[in-house]
Parts: structure tokens; sequence; C-alpha cells
């Protein structure tokens, strides 16, 4: 089994897990509260979530596009970090919950959420296991916010 198709596997048995844990669920919902409250005086576009899983972030943000690389009966569409299919400037904040560490090309990932995200557009990383490595490249961007785990980067006019 590749790694790729690892990761669908592992989606089912954190489902699994999800269902079986209310207090999974209570914290969980804690944090994609933290991270609504960070959506307030977007530009116009869509929400999207990049590599949700299983597509919790609906249970506070019902109105977020759950991406994943699989299609999966809870998630929204199909789509790859790397070539996303969402027009330029058509996305007003992006959402990378516990996914930047799996992330083999983080630069190519932040260009491309870069490219979609309209001016004033937010990409919200929420991230437990970031390395040095992804601190100093969050870090070189423009306006940089930090709570805990959190970190909001807003697209300035360009």
């Amino acid at each position: 089994m590749t790694d790729i198709s690892r990761h669908n596997v592992e989606i089912h048995e954190n489902r699994r897990h999800w269902e079986r844990k209310p207090w999974l669920r209570e914290v969980y919902t804690g944090f994609y509260r933290e991270i609504a409250a960070r959506l307030q005086a977007l530009p116009p576009g869509l929400l999207i979530e990049c590599g949700s899983g299983i597509g919790n972030v609906k249970s506070v943000l019902p109105d977020c596009l759950a991406t994943d690389l699989f299609p999966n009966p809870w998630l929204d569409r199909t789509e790859n970090v790397y070539a996303l299919s969402f027009a330029d400037r058509s996305v007003g904040a992006a959402i990378l919950f516990d996914v930047f560490h799996y992330l083999e090309y983080p630069g190519t990932a932040l260009t491309e959420i870069r490219r979609v995200l309209a001016p004033g557009g937010r990409l919200i990383v929420f991230e437990p296991a970031m390395g040095l490595l992804g601190r100093v490249v969050l870090g070189l961007a423009p306006r940089f916010f930090a709570s805990r785990l959190l970190v909001v980067l807003e697209k300035t006019a360009v």
C-alpha cells in the first residue's frame, strides 16, 4: 500500500474513533470555534478546508467546502493542495487543520493557496506538529499572527 492510499485508510480509522469518543468531538469543536473566530470580515469568496479528512470542520462551519485527496461521502470535493481547481482570487479563506506537517512540498502548497486567495483573504493553519522548518516558512509571510498552535496569514493586495 502506498503512503497516499494509506491516507484514506487512516481517514476511515479516524472517523471510527471520532464516532466513539464524545470528549474528542468536544475538544475539536473548541478548536474549530477558535478558527471560526478568525473568519470575521473576510473578502467575498469561498471558505475551503484542504485536507479535511473526516470533514469535522462542518460541525462549526457548515458552509466550509471540505476537500481532500480522496472522495468520501462527507466531503464536498476532491482536491490536491498542490494543484487546486479553484479560480484565481476566488477563496476568501483557506484552512489547513492538522495538515501542514504532512505536506511534502509546503512551499508549493502555500504558493497554490496564495493563488486562489482573494486580496485580504486568509490562510488559517492549525498545526499540532509544526516543526522548525514550518515555523520558518510561515514566519516569513506578511501579517503573521500566532496563538498557541494557530497561525493566520492574510494575503495583501497583490
